[in-house]
């Protein structure tokens, strides 16, 4: 998503370093946020193997924003 919240790429990937690296093949800068779910590890880390910053959302609180009638953004 760009800054105007306009979605860039919605794919699925394979979660290995050669899966990651195809999908954000293009992207100069890229930081993603994703829900510390069951497997946010492995992403986690393949991210951070190919200079990615992430940061982790708790499940719960990223329903609560998706949910808000108050929220500016979609998710």
């Amino acid at each position: 998503m760009d800054e105007d919240g306009e979605i860039l790429k919605d794919e699925k990937f394979e979660n290995s370093l050669a899966g990651v690296r195809e999908f954000f093949r293009g992207f100069k800068h890229a930081n993603v946020v994703m829900e510390s779910s069951y497997s946010w590890r492995p992403t986690y880390v393949r991210l951070e193997e190919i200079g990615i910053e992430s940061k982790l959302a708790h499940p719960k609180r990223t329903r609560a924003i998706a949910e808000s009638e108050i929220k500016t953004d979609s998710i």
